[in-house]
């Protein structure tokens, strides 16, 4: 007779969304290992995941039904000060927190990467590359656009929202930060192959969104919903802008993947930093 199986028990971690527990007194920037491992109640509205980015301007419903994979939308938060509204992440709204970080030791070179446009069609990368803080400190200030990759794992409440997004997406979601010097641009036209969406932490930045370009090798009836991002376009090969939404803090601007755009940041005197958030890549409802 073979001998009985033992039954493995399943232990949960000891992770509670939008607890009701005492808030932790860490601060939200952090190395890992000082992370708490309890979701408390001054992470709940992270927690909150997608009615959250939507605020009051469309349910989750609406939001799915009209605009998802169909239209872009942006978000002007006119009930309340813009720029309280990501104020749970409020400490990514500056490029020094970044450089901080970079100077603790707790974000290595690797994971942020530096561009210019200066032309509005070609992106260029410096060469040579960054080999310490310092080097990205001065490029930043010679109008070089800051790539920070994957800012949630030096950020408790971006992890919680974005693990958020993934049980309502039902995808792995990715997050980048954009820091962008006064009166620059990092990255030419181009179009993604997944649904973004931009939170604007700091400063302003115009964006220009297109249908389609003409010097893509793609169809024009193929660049929607495409499956692969494009690399960068002409801006004369562009369509008309079929939006052109300057977002300040606290606003949100959701766009499909395959919608072409570019954000330079207009404002001479301010850097502009915002948040990309994406999902769905090579995956479609």
């Amino acid at each position: 007779m073979a001998p009985k199986r033992k039954r493995l028990k399943c232990i949960q971690p000891n992770v509670v969304l939008g607890g009701s527990k005492a808030a932790d007194s860490s601060e939200d920037i952090q190395p890992p290992e000082k992370q708490p491992t309890r979701c408390t109640a001054t992470h709940r509205s992270a927690n909150e995941g997608l009615p959250w980015l939507l605020g009051d301007a469309a349910s989750v419903t609406e939001f799915r039904t009209k605009y998802f994979e169909k239209v872009p939308l942006h978000i002007r938060r006119e009930s309340v000060g813009k720029s309280e509204y990501y104020n749970i992440l409020q400490d990514l709204a500056s490029p020094e927190a970044l450089f901080r970080l970079m100077e603790g030791g707790e974000i290595p070179l690797y994971r942020l990467n530096l561009f210019r446009c200066r032309d509005g069609s070609t992106k260029e990368t410096p060469c040579p590359p960054p080999r310490s803080p310092a080097d990205v400190r001065r490029l930043f200030a010679e109008g070089w656009s800051i790539q920070w990759l994957q800012p949630q794992q030096e950020h408790l409440k971006l992890a919680r929202l974005v693990a958020a997004l993934e049980s309502q997406f039902g995808s792995l979601v990715g997050v980048n930060a954009y820091l962008t010097p006064p009166g620059a641009q990092g990255l030419a036209p181009h179009w993604d192959d997944v649904e973004v969406f931009v939170l604007q932490l700091g400063g302003e930045k115009a964006w220009s969104l297109h249908k389609t370009s003409s010097a893509c090798p793609v169809p024009l009836e193929a660049q929607s919903l495409p499956r692969y991002s494009s690399g960068d376009l002409p801006r004369e090969s562009l369509s008309p802008a079929m939006m052109q939404p300057v977002l300040i803090a606290g606003d949100l601007l959701y766009f499909p993947r395959g919608i072409i755009h570019h954000a330079p940041n207009q404002d001479a005197g301010r850097p502009s930093v915002h948040l990309t958030i994406s999902t769905f890549q090579r995956q479609s409802l």
